[in-house]
């Protein structure tokens, strides 16, 4: 169940600033073009930093573990 409530967090992050985007007035064409491609590498890019954050904090916890063990 947490991995589903996970995935629906997840698609609702990555599809809200597209959503807001493509409503925007202020912005026009173009740069809605440059919003909209920069959106999926800037969210990739954000996911990427979070699981090697994860994948370090780990590390550091089963070394731990395994000195006071």
């Amino acid at each position: 169940m947490l991995v589903v409530l996970l995935l629906v967090t997840t698609i609702c992050a990555y599809l809200i600033p597209l959503g807001v985007i493509a409503n925007s007035k202020r912005t026009r064409g173009h740069e809605k073009k440059l919003l909209a491609y920069g959106n999926p590498y800037f969210f990739m890019g954000c996911l990427t930093a979070l699981r090697h954050r994860c994948t370090t904090l780990s590390q550091t916890n089963a070394k731990t573990s395994a000195q006071a063990g």
